[in-house]
């Protein structure tokens, strides 16, 4: 993998050393998940999502596909802690059935380590 290229426009941590990144869809929630190796990339990053449903035969066929292209950008965000947010995350409802549910969330603030002190200091006359 080189950076930058078409294939790759984000570098992404490599956990498996295999060259090609780490970037994975969540099944629940349909979120990407990378972790960029630097701190401010963008890139425009093109999807293809295949909609597979069974037949009669309880075989999957192709019933459908979307191109979709989304431009990312990660910026680093060192004085911030990610949200917790509890679930449950999934649902299950019918066509024409209300639905309610209740998020809870908690955002901690940051709370940045006090300056550390120097370990030679110099004065100058």
């Amino acid at each position: 993998m080189t950076p930058y290229s078409g294939s790759y426009p984000l570098q992404t941590y490599d956990s498996d050393n295999d060259n090609l990144g780490d970037i994975s869809f969540d099944p629940s929630t349909g979120d990407a998940i990378f972790i960029t190796t630097h701190g401010n990339q963008s890139a425009p990053i093109s999807i293809l999502q295949t909609e597979w449903r069974k037949d009669v035969s309880r075989v999957y066929q192709e019933i459908g596909n979307i191109h979709k292209e989304v431009f990312i950008k990660s910026t680093t965000c060192p004085d911030n802690n990610p949200p917790e947010i509890d679930g449950p995350y999934v649902y299950y409802v019918e066509a024409g059935d209300l639905i309610c549910f209740n998020i809870t969330t908690n955002d901690h603030v940051f709370v940045p380590p006090p300056p550390a002190s120097p370990l030679n200091q110099i004065q100058l006359e």
